[in-house]
């Protein structure tokens, strides 16, 4: 019953979508407060997007829901820019200066901006395209990714054109960016083939994108870019065309192929996989914001026989105080198709939140001459010490009573002992953001206090009951200094003099003995008794730990006052253009292509 009446709600839903009165859209608008679940509140939302003739009364009504909060990420904000390409010129002009006007303060949050350059994307209106090119020289590469999936209706365009010309003509010009521009023509392309218009081609354009694609010898992106140009069919992309398929001979290039060097940790080439994957160089740029990395790699030879070398190294590090380092050399060689690791060298040492991974592996001609692995906790602490003067127990009170009952004694006491001690130490700790050293002098004074009772019995057997506590109280000056890594680098040193109680426990030990006969000259007869050795009763003995204090300052200076605090950063993945994470089930993306690789 509840599935037919979703199907009979989803129906309705269409039939205001429609209608095209303005009472129908109005309600359609309206019905979003009715929803009874978030699948069916994006529902309606689809159907807001795809309103034929969208009216007035329904674009005020969706202004007003999306509000002054340019920081929403409600999908209506990307519905709203799918209506204007249906509505009428002047609504569509209203529409259009609606987002335009909300970016000046949108640009202050990265996915509010992203939203705002998606439904600007969505209008096809040329009012947009200054500001949407405006955003492809911007710093974040997501903000570059989301104006050119929002450029896809306007590549026919001369300005768009020559922007992305721009873009891909970049020395250091990502493969990410590459894919983003094709898949963007070939949207336009689809686009143009809708409307019955001449496919968008631009010929310088075309012979950047053909020295980019082949310069990275990536076999996807050259496949794109192949089926880009026989989608324009015209005469200039059918030469590309030929030049890309044409053989190696042909452009100049021996038998030697080099492989393009350069510093972009995370560009796709078969030799830089040889020091990570790709995958693997990805996430190192993505994980650690803040890096340095160097790769290089080269092949020689043919298909059939060659040598291949690479080599590489990144160091990186993370807002909440995570590192990586990492180096390698490899040297590969491959004889019709077999290959054989001629050299293979590399180190690491990775700090996570929870565990820090030290590796070191060297292998040569395929013999491994070390392969090291070793994973430890994130916060290790290393400590040095060494004692400086330790005294003898010194008797501070001595009180026992003994009690005749009949044939047997009672022997009711406590002792207490007091003991001296001292030693120097330093002490080095790594945690999760943080560095820090500590050196200083332990002085502990360690009272010890013996209390129970003896009971004998005819002078030939005794036992009893002992109890022990250890009680240790240590004053401890020391020096430090800290070294924090989590925002920026801080270094903060102090002096101070603390006191803690630690190393406390309770003894309880049950023992009993007894008298022996000790044989004089072997004659058991001629004998002397003595005492044998205590024995323990392990069933009634105990012995407990007490707990102990934190070291805490009785005094205490320090020449900074911050806290160095570690933090995980938790990024927030969305549903946006290509290249970007997917994430969160309540945004909408509306007429996007294919997403791009990372």
């Amino acid at each position: 019953m509840e599935e037919q009446d979703c199907q009979m709600r989803s129906l309705i839903y269409l039939m205001l979508s429609r209608d095209g009165g303005q009472e129908s859209q109005k309600a359609l608008v309206a019905a979003l407060d009715m929803a009874i679940n978030e699948d069916e509140e994006r529902a309606i939302v689809v159907y807001i997007a795809f309103t034929e003739s969208p009216q007035p009364g329904m674009v005020s009504e969706l202004e007003e829901r999306i509000g002054d909060n340019v920081h929403s990420t409600e999908p209506l904000l990307l519905a709203y820019g799918a209506l204007v390409a249906r509505a009428s010129p002047a609504l569509q002009q209203r529409m259009t200066l609606f987002l335009l006007n909300r970016l000046p303060v949108a640009k202050a949050n990265t996915t509010s901006l992203m939203h705002h350059i998606f439904s600007l994307g969505n209008t096809e209106s040329q009012l947009s395209t200054d500001s949407l090119v405006n955003y492809l020289s911007h710093p974040d590469e997501l903000i570059q990714f989301s104006a050119i999936h929002a450029l896809r209706y306007a590549t026919g365009e001369c300005l768009v054109q020559k922007a992305f010309k721009l873009v891909v003509s970049q020395s250091n010009v990502s493969e990410d960016h590459v894919f983003a521009v094709l898949h963007c023509l070939l949207s336009g392309i689809e686009h143009a083939s809708s409307k019955h218009t001449q496919p968008p081609f631009n010929l310088e354009l075309a012979v950047s994108l053909v020295s980019s694609v082949m310069a990275s010898e990536n076999g996807e992106l050259q496949q794109l870019l192949a089926s880009y140009l026989q989608l324009v069919g015209n005469e200039d992309s059918r030469h590309l065309l030929t030049l890309m398929t044409a053989p190696l001979s042909k452009e100049g290039y021996s038998n030697s192929t080099r492989m393009k060097r350069g510093s972009n940790w995370a560009e796709s080439n078969s030799v830089y996989d040889l020091i990570a994957s790709l995958n693997t160089r990805q996430t190192d740029k993505k994980t650690y914001p803040l890096h340095k990395a160097y790769i290089w790699g080269k092949k020689f030879g043919t298909s059939k026989a060659n040598l291949q070398v690479a080599a590489g190294g990144f160091i990186g590090a993370a807002n909440g105080g995570q590192y990586k380092v990492f180096g390698r050399a490899k040297a590969v060689g491959e004889i019709f198709q077999r290959k054989k690791t001629l050299l293979d060298f590399l180190v690491l040492r990775e700090k996570g939140t929870t565990s820090t991974r030290t590796r070191l592996f060297a292998q040569i001609a395929g013999k491994t001459l070390a392969n090291i692995d070793i994973r430890s906790p994130s916060t290790v602490c290393k400590r040095y010490s060494k004692e400086y003067f330790a005294y003898n127990k010194y008797l501070v009170f001595d009180f026992s009573y003994p009690i005749k009952i009949l044939v047997a004694t009672i022997k009711v006491g406590i002792t207490g002992y007091v003991r001296l001690g001292s030693n120097m130490y330093v002490e080095f700790c790594e945690k999760v953001g943080s560095l820090t050293a500590e050196a200083g002098l332990e002085s502990t004074i360690s009272l010890e206090i013996q209390g129970g009772f003896t009971g004998s019995l005819l002078n030939v057997a005794r036992g009893g009951v002992t109890v022990n506590a250890v009680l240790n109280y240590k004053l401890i000056p020391a020096l430090s200094t800290e070294l924090c890594l989590t925002s920026s680098i801080r270094v903060k040193n102090c002096i101070g003099i603390y006191h803690q109680w630690a190393n406390n426990k309770i003894l309880l030990d049950v023992w009993y003995q007894r008298k022996k006969c000790k044989s004089r000259f072997g004659v058991f007869p001629l004998c002397r008794t003595v005492w044998a050795e205590k024995q323990k009763v392990e069933a009634l003995s105990a012995s407990w730990n007490l707990p102990s204090t934190a070291k805490t300052p009785l005094w205490r200076k320090c020449d900074s006052s911050f806290v160095c605090r570690s933090s995980t950063a938790v990024a927030s993945a969305v549903s946006g253009p290509p290249g970007m994470k997917a994430g969160s089930s309540r945004l909408l993306r509306l007429n996007g292509p294919a997403p791009i690789p990372n």
